[in-house]
């Protein structure tokens, strides 16, 4: 089995990547909303996810989006323990969102066209052989890397695509690469919490993704305690709280005439 490796490059030519490929290869949607909205995910994801945030979520009857790597199902690493087939069917059955995460949990801006749709294709498998057999609308990338030929490739395949690009969409959003704002505990979470706060002046649609949720959490997790203070201030926001694609399905309702 291949074990996902974290971390992104940091290459000259990579970060110049990363700040050419947001402004090509979009798919973009206009919406006018005077309410906030915002969409929790959890890429990954790790069991203590379905111990320790579940409950929380259903203190305020939200579902949230969860990306799955079917590779992962049970492995341990530094995110702890995974999620097993028993989680993946709870979700389906309390209506959270199962999301594509590629099936190895690799930086498909290193592959070819062909390895990309083989990763897309195998986690759809591995998902089935999980028991999962819903189709997967929506895509978050792996590392938040992706590049132009692979924002237009998986246009064919998902209603949107998420990466890690903080911000949030005021009017527009491009479904190739949905921004989006960590919820990492350490020096990142006050200016998330400046992020939710915003909401309540300027309404806007904003993602949140982490992973683990756990007392001693990994460098990309959450403690418990951190996270109840980021479900607190959304809910003070007074938002909508949705999945990645019944949001998108709200908006596109919202549209501009």
């Amino acid at each position: 089995m291949i074990l996902p490796e974290y971390g992104v490059s940091n290459k000259l030519e990579r970060r110049i990547g990363r700040k050419i490929v947001p402004f090509f290869g979009r798919r973009m949607m206009h919406f006018k909303i005077d309410r906030p909205i915002v969409s929790i995910s959890f890429d990954d994801f790790p069991k203590s996810v379905m111990e320790k945030a579940l409950p929380m979520l259903d203190k305020f009857d939200w579902k949230a989006t969860f990306y799955v790597a079917a590779s992962l199902e049970n492995i341990t690493n530094h995110l702890g323990l995974h999620y097993s087939r028993h989680d993946l069917e709870k979700l389906h059955n309390e209506n959270h969102e199962i999301g594509c995460h590629t099936y190895h949990h690799l930086n498909i801006a290193k592959l070819s066209a062909r390895r990309v749709n083989e990763q897309v294709q195998s986690n759809t498998q591995g998902m089935k052989a999980l028991g999962h057999k819903q189709k997967m609308d929506t895509f978050a990338y792996p590392f938040g890397e992706t590049s132009i030929r692979c924002k237009k490739q998986l246009a064919s395949e998902f209603v949107s695509m998420r990466g890690i690009m903080p911000g949030i969409h005021y009017n527009k959003v491009d479904l190739n690469q949905i921004k989006s704002v960590t919820v990492y505990s350490g020096p990142t979470l006050e200016n998330t919490c400046k992020y939710i706060e915003s909401l309540e002046k300027k309404p806007g649609w904003l993602t949140l993704f982490t992973h683990d949720i756990r007392d001693n959490p990994s460098e990309w997790g959450c403690t418990p305690e951190d996270f109840q203070t980021v479900l607190n201030l959304i809910h003070k926001t007074g938002a909508i709280v949705l999945p990645i694609q019944r949001a998108i399905d709200f908006l596109n309702d919202a549209k501009f005439e």
